[in-house]
């Protein structure tokens, strides 16, 4: 697999996924020491732009530096991973949220503290295979807007 910069981990030497038992652990542990981790992805909830069998890889963030459109993995209050889009960020109380929503979901999540992102989505391969597509807001406008047609249309057709 190749890697976006830096190490990229395994648990011991297998491939990760979001099914993982003790992924959560595991995950903050190894981004807190700035290593890349790759997860191999499986649902539906973030179609069309991460399918079935694609390989994520994440790298650590900072709570601040959380935008609208990024791609995260974040912890849920029953301890399980997820890997949503963020719609916004604001302040509730004092206290600042990310509303997320999967790709291929018709509603938001329910809000969650910043604090629960683990790590930010950067890059992924098509079923594993091939060369890493970078994610996020370092694509070229062009690209960033092809995508966002490719999904609206896809969108459409479904209705």
């Amino acid at each position: 697999m190749s890697t976006y910069g830096g190490k990229t981990r395994t648990y011991r030497k297998e491939e990760l996924s979001l099914e993982f038992p003790q992924l959560l652990e595991y995950v903050r542990y190894e981004l807190s020491r700035h290593h890349h981790i790759q997860l191999k992805m499986s649902g539906s909830s973030m179609r069309p732009t991460i399918e079935d069998g694609d390989v994520v890889t994440i790298v650590p963030v900072e709570a601040t530096t959380i935008r609208p459109q990024d791609i995260v993995l974040l912890a849920t209050s029953s301890g399980t991973a997820l890997i949503r889009r963020v719609l916004s960020v604001e302040t509730r109380d004092g206290t600042l949220y990310a509303i997320t929503q999967g790709d291929h979901a018709k509603r938001p999540d329910t809000p969650i503290p910043l604090t629960r992102i683990i790590g930010r989505v950067v890059s992924l391969q098509r079923k594993g295979r091939g060369k890493a597509i970078p994610l996020g807001s370092s694509l070229p406008l062009r690209t960033r807007l092809w995508m966002w047609l490719k999904r609206w249309w896809r969108q459409k057709e479904r209705r």
